[in-house]
């Protein structure tokens, strides 16, 4: 797969590299040719970086550990679609016809994020950094203020707020004909869909760690944004006159008139997109289903009864609570999902931790040796924990700045973890 990649570079530089070079003949303006260099060379960059990581990956610690097969294909096609619905020869059927300016829009939000949130392109990355840098980017993450604005600006309402107002505002009459007109702020936009639905379909997916919302809550979600978004769709093939004039006269070379064309825009908004949202929905609900099987939380007749139950479950969080290890601190599963053990180790008994960045934590109690150097006790796991540098400096596991208190709560839940 690595080889794959490897050999998908130059192929990748050239095709960006003649993308650039048409769209300076076809478009004699400074502003337009710098943006499609500045898009070559991010496509460029992003795709070295990841293969310089997937390397790194390979040879530390095994790349089926961190990141799999399909999430690098995933990868791969999403580079190439950037490519292909940002290319001067989709540019000039986009500038012509609206509904075609809709199908790009809609693969820059629903198409190309899944695939890049589920690629994990930032846990990749930074693996492709130099150890120094990548020890300074694990201890930053830790940083309070950080930690905080991240979590607010990823709370489902703020992903919402972003993603329905970005999506809403650029599909307004003026402000689509204002991005239009200049090329910049047509970049602007296009940049603003992709980082907004990063972030909706980051919470949807959730490829590593723990999960913001529980499935239940997490497919209601999706459903309320497709069905918002579906709205402007509406409209769209509703209206008798139309409503974006920015295309002029040019859906008539196309064989349309523009009242058709705005028509046929509103149905890809409205039908196309659904069909993406839809499928989302029913992964996330038979991943609810086979997570309540695995708790032995659900029977056969609750099956039935599950999605009817799914509103209140918003409410409530859908949570529900694991057996804890004999003698295990009250607050250990609680501290443990707070740190974010899980989205770096597999720890059995704690909701999505799944992590394959660092060994798997099942029957660590077992063990003779922490990190090959200490003895395994409840002691020298609490040390382990609240200062792993301290103990051995370098090594890939970041001080996140435990109390001993803490940190000896999760060690007693760890001790407790036996084959």
């Amino acid at each position: 797969m690595l080889k794959r990649l490897c050999a998908l570079l130059p192929l990748l530089t050239t095709f960006c590299a003649t993308a650039a070079s048409a769209h300076a003949v076809s478009n004699d303006t400074q502003s337009s040719e710098t943006i499609r260099y500045l898009e070559t060379i991010v496509i460029i960059v992003a795709v070295v970086a990841y293969a310089a990581g997937i390397i790194r990956i390979r040879r530390e610690v095994g790349a089926r550990r961190v990141v799999t097969a399909s999430q690098t294909i995933a990868f791969a096609i999403a580079m190439a679609l950037f490519v292909i619905v940002l290319s001067p020869q989709v540019d000039e059927i986009t500038d012509a016809l609206f509904s075609a300016h809709m199908g790009q829009h809609l693969i820059l939000m629903l198409v190309v994020p899944p695939l890049l949130v589920w690629s994990r392109p930032i846990l990749v990355m930074i693996w492709g950094l130099p150890r120094s840098f990548r020890k300074q980017v694990a201890t930053s993450i830790t940083v309070h203020w950080l930690r905080s604005g991240i979590w607010h600006l990823m709370h489902p309402l703020s992903v919402a707020a972003l993603f329905l107002g970005t999506f809403s505002f650029w599909h307004l009459p003026r402000p689509y004909a204002w991005s239009l007109q200049n090329e910049w702020v047509h970049t602007f936009e296009h940049l603003s869909f992709v980082i907004t639905s990063f972030m909706f379909w980051t919470l949807v997916i959730e490829p590593s760690g723990r999960r913001r919302m529980e499935f239940i809550p997490s497919m209601l979600f999706v459903a309320a944004i497709a069905v918002l978004s579906g709205l402007p769709g509406a409209l769209m093939i509703l209206s008798p006159v139309v409503l974006f004039k920015a295309h002029g006269m040019a859906p008539y070379a196309w064989g349309m008139t523009p009242l058709e064309d705005q028509q046929i825009a509103g149905l890809i908004m409205w039908i196309p997109a659904g069909i993406f949202f839809l499928a989302p929905i029913a992964w996330l609900f038979v991943k609810s289903l086979q997570n309540a099987e695995r708790r032995g939380t659900v029977t056969h007749l609750a099956r039935a009864g599950l999605l009817a139950c799914s509103f209140s479950a918003v409410s409530s969080g859908y949570s529900v609570v694991k057996a804890e290890p004999a003698g295990a601190p009250a607050n250990a599963k609680a501290l443990i999902e707070h740190y974010g053990c899980g989205s770096c180790h597999t720890i059995p008994g704690i909701d999505n931790a799944d992590g394959r960045v660092g060994p798997p934590l099942a029957g660590i109690g077992d063990r003779v040796f922490i990190a090959g150097r200490l003895q395994n006790n409840i002691e020298n796991m609490t040390k382990w924990i609240a200062s792993p540098q301290s103990v051995a400096p370098g090594n890939a596991m970041p001080d996140m700045g435990l109390k001993t208190t803490d940190a000896a709560a999760i060690a007693s839940y760890l001790e407790k973890l036996h084959q």
